[in-house]
């Protein structure tokens, strides 16, 4: 089988390191972007089954990343992390299919339990 392409929007390096620790088992590829920029340049070379993005970042929000990689694969499941609680983020945002919201900061069995959701191990 095919590894499942998983693209982390993260620009806390330590925090992302424990993302890809606690995800290790489940056999993905990872790609890291540090700022939005970066993670619209990666959703346009290839496509992702899993998007875990934080929603405040550099140079471009997690909005303008999520509504690409919906654009690039509409079937692509979001895991948002944010500081913010969930009544802060967009309605237009929580609404969408294949979602998933994570308030930081986030445990690692809570990212476990979200992503076996749809990929169990």
């Amino acid at each position: 089988m095919e590894s499942r392409q998983v693209l982390i929007v993260e620009d806390d390096a330590p925090f992302v390191e424990l993302l890809k620790l606690t995800l290790r088992d489940f056999q993905f590829q990872f790609n890291i972007a540090k700022d939005g920029l970066s993670a619209l340049e990666l959703l346009n070379k290839r496509r992702y089954d899993l998007l875990i993005c934080d929603y405040r970042l550099p140079k471009v929000d997690g909005r303008d990343i999520i509504r690409l990689a919906r654009a690039k694969n509409p079937e692509c499941h979001i895991v948002l992390l944010s500081a913010a609680n969930v009544d802060m983020i967009d309605a237009e945002i929580k609404q969408l299919p294949r979602f998933g919201f994570l308030q930081k900061p986030v445990s690692p069995s809570q990212l476990r339990k979200e992503v076996e959701k749809v990929f169990p191990n």
